[in-house]
């Protein structure tokens, strides 16, 4: 299974919350995140990396924006 790197949906790669100099939790402040396997845009949050309600990360995909697709064999 392959490892794909993604720039954070949640923080939009700058690894900070965004309006502040807090580090990302989403991406511990690299700006960028991993998933495993080939990726989707998450439905949830529209790709967003966050609840549209409370600006939390997603629960969904965790603040990723995406989503590991599920490999068939």
């Amino acid at each position: 299974m392959s490892t794909t790197a993604v720039k954070c949906a949640f923080c939009k790669g700058e690894g900070v919350y965004p309006h502040t100099r807090i580090a990302c939790k989403v991406c511990n402040g690299k700006g960028m995140v991993t998933v495993e396997g080939s990726t989707e845009e998450c439905l949830k949050c529209k790709g967003t990396g966050a609840e549209t309600e409370s600006g939390l990360p997603c629960l969904k995909c965790g603040g990723k924006g995406v989503l590991a697709m599920k490999e068939e064999k």
